[in-house]
Order: C-alpha cells, then sequence, then structure tokens
C-alpha cells in the first residue's frame, strides 16, 4: 500500500461516518484487498446475524475499489452507538 487516509465525521444528530482510503499500487492489488475486507465483512455478519443491533453495524460498512484504491465508509447511527454501548457495559 502506497498511503492512507481517514475521515472522521460526526453529524449535528451525533451519527458517525468513517471513511478510509488505502492507496495501492496498482488496481489488482486494491481488488484483491477489497475482497479480502469483504470476507472479513461477510464472516462478522455471519456471526451478528443473531444480534440485530451487530448486524445493523454491519450493514453500515460499504467497501469498494477505484482504480488502485480502496474506499471503506462506515456509517452508524447514534442512537446504535448507544444501544451498543450499553450492551457492552452490561
Amino acid at each position: 500500500m502506497k498511503h492512507d487516509t481517514c475521515q472522521l465525521k460526526v453529524d449535528s444528530d451525533s451519527n458517525l461516518t468513517v471513511r478510509v482510503v488505502g492507496d495501492f499500487t496498482s488496481p489488482e492489488k486494491a481488488l484483491r484487498a477489497t475482497d479480502l475486507l469483504r470476507g472479513f465483512v461477510a464472516i462478522g455478519k455471519m456471526q451478528a446475524s443473531q444480534r440485530e443491533e451487530l448486524m445493523e453495524l454491519m450493514n453500515g460498512i460499504q467497501i469498494q475499489t477505484v482504480d488502485s484504491s480502496v474506499h471503506t465508509n462506515v456509517a452508524v447511527r447514534a442512537e446504535l452507538l448507544l444501544r451498543l454501548s450499553r450492551t457492552r457495559l452490561q
């Protein structure tokens, strides 16, 4: 990977958006990384299938290849973050 960037945004309703871009040396390497990341998300969805909150979190992950870059976006509602944090504390 050549380099990466990360942006974090919290909107006025406290919803969270994370954007990560990784630049690779070739489109083929970017595509392999995209496939790998999508595989991890698929495994996460299988593990989360019994928990609505975790499935919603996993469904908020978008991964795509643009030329020789991998763009990963994660969108999480503030209410979901609160529910997950309460569950974790119990």
